[in-house]
């Protein structure tokens, strides 16, 4: 139910945009503790400085949907989620195959495991907010 002059958000633009808050905040603290014999070294930085980017990103985007119900905001980070996070899958996945393990304290196994469940998440939420974007349309 929308309120005078307010648009409303559907149900599926709703459960993206808390997936974008829940998944901005899960994304940095993991590369947190996977990276967490990097995180003095100022050389490594930008190994994991993305992460925190991208969190804050989805947890903005998120945010701003919640409170003013305009989808594009949220279709614009997820698009750029998936896109970073396919990158990174792919390469940990070369890295797996060629043997080469990961740099940080996780099994590389798990990290994989976990980049791949965070792309299908991502790719499952910005349907929603696609979703979310065709439901607002048709009013």
């Amino acid at each position: 139910m929308a309120s005078l002059g307010r648009p409303s958000i559907s149900k599926a633009g709703r459960v993206s945009a808390w997936s974008a808050i829940a998944g901005g905040t899960l994304l940095p603290l993991a590369e947190t503790v996977r990276r967490s014999n990097h995180l003095l070294d100022p050389t490594r930085l930008h190994h994991w400085l993305d992460d925190y980017v991208l969190g804050a990103l989805l947890i903005a985007a998120g945010w701003r949907v919640l409170r003013v119900p305009r989808s594009g905001t949220l279709i614009a980070a997820w698009g750029i989620c998936v896109g970073a996070l396919t990158l990174s899958f792919m390469a940990q996945l070369d890295a797996e195959l060629r043997g080469s393990g990961d740099p940080g304290v996780v099994p590389s196994m798990w990290v994989l495991l976990a980049k791949g469940i965070f792309l299908a998440s991502s790719i499952s939420c910005l349907v929603l907010a696609l979703r979310g974007l065709s439901d607002a349309t048709r009013g």
